[in-house]
């Protein structure tokens, strides 16, 4: 196992900050669920979703903080694929990179859903129907969620820099 950091990369130039990555590691733990989950797990349970929401927040913070101490252990980048490769093999590692990559894209789409289903229940009249195409029914909800996915693509395609302040701004955001 890789263990020790070169010199060379301690005074390599890093383009994110200290508050890009903890942006960045924000906006992975904290999902949607944080817009479309309070309302119904307060009517459903009360004082005691706070005390859930806080456990949460506890147990997310542990796993964030496994994976800070993973992360000093390596000077090579590969996250949670890196860490189970070398510790049981490339296999192992393959397989868990394909089951984060396939996570994050249904993860992606459960938020694009569910941003579609809060925008129809908000604004109903972004769920009147526009058309259809190829046997999938559009609404102006869907548009919206698509001009949003292709405005943050574009971000993201702008650089680093660009896509950390979008992270910046969207963990702020979900922490208020």
């Amino acid at each position: 196992m890789t263990t020790a950091r070169s010199d060379h990369s301690e005074t390599a130039r890093r383009p994110l900050t200290l508050l890009d990555f903890v942006g960045v590691g924000i906006n992975s733990v904290v999902g949607s669920g944080v817009y479309l989950l309070i309302a119904p797990l307060a009517a459903r349970f009360g004082t005691a979703s706070v005390l859930s929401i806080a456990l949460a927040a506890v147990l997310c913070m542990l796993i964030a903080l496994c994976f800070a101490e993973l992360a000093g252990r390596f000077d090579r980048d590969g996250g949670s694929l890196l860490y189970v490769g070398e510790a049981f093999g490339p296999l192992a590692g393959f397989g868990v990179g394909w089951m984060a990559l396939v996570n994050i894209v249904l993860g992606y789409a459960a938020v694009a859903a569910g941003l579609k289903n809060a925008l129809d229940q908000t604004i109903g009249a972004l769920a009147s129907p526009l058309g259809e195409w190829g046997g999938i029914s559009f609404t102006t909800s869907t548009l919206v969620v698509l001009a949003l996915i292709a405005g943050l693509t574009a971000l993201n395609l702008r650089g680093i820099k660009v896509a950390a302040w979008t992270s910046d701004a969207l963990s702020a955001a979900k922490l208020l």
